[in-house]
């Protein structure tokens, strides 16, 4: 299988998997300026595969205020045709390199292939999934307990939202 001679080029190559990881803030790849770094490591192997520089308080209000940005330009500027061709285009690239990025957990997170793969399927359904919302994305009125009263409902965007998560979380 494909996927399999994949992973096995990563794992068992004699080159390192040493890599250094970035943050992409406004467009752009930057190393983390903050005052620590992580040393990641293979959690099935404990070989040394990386290295994380923090970011630094400016970093991720930049990022943040770039988000927002970014929001208002989705929310406003891009027509929903264009916003199905953009969710079309990243669920074909995301199958396209589905098995690099199923070798990427195996060997960053110790996962199993089964499990690497599964969640970049999980990954692709819910691109699937927020593509079809996009069209069903409307206002609608709504009556109330009160007689001849109605209430007009608008979906909008809450903002920027930042979720922590464990790097390697299985």
């Amino acid at each position: 299988d494909v996927y399999e001679q994949a992973v096995n080029a990563v794992l068992f190559s004699t080159n390192s998997y040493i890599q250094d990881v970035r943050s992409f803030i406004g467009g752009e790849w930057q190393e983390g300026m903050g005052k620590a770094f992580s040393v990641m490591h293979n959690p099935a192997t404990g070989r040394e595969i990386g290295y994380v520089s923090d970011a630094s308080f400016l970093q991720i209000e930049g990022a943040c205020a770039s988000a927002r940005l970014a929001q208002g330009v989705w929310h406003y500027d891009v027509g929903m045709s264009e916003k199905e061709r953009i969710f079309r285009e990243f669920a074909r690239l995301l199958e396209e390199y589905r098995g690099e990025l199923a070798s990427i957990q195996i060997v960053t997170e110790g996962r199993l292939w089964k499990s690497a793969d599964a969640e970049v399927q999980g990954a692709l359904n819910c691109i699937w999934h927020y593509h079809g919302e996009l069209s069903r994305v409307r206002g609608w009125s709504a009556q109330t307990r009160m007689k001849d009263k109605s209430a007009n409902v608008r979906r909008e965007p809450y903002g920027v939202i930042v979720g922590f998560t464990p790097f390697n979380s299985t």
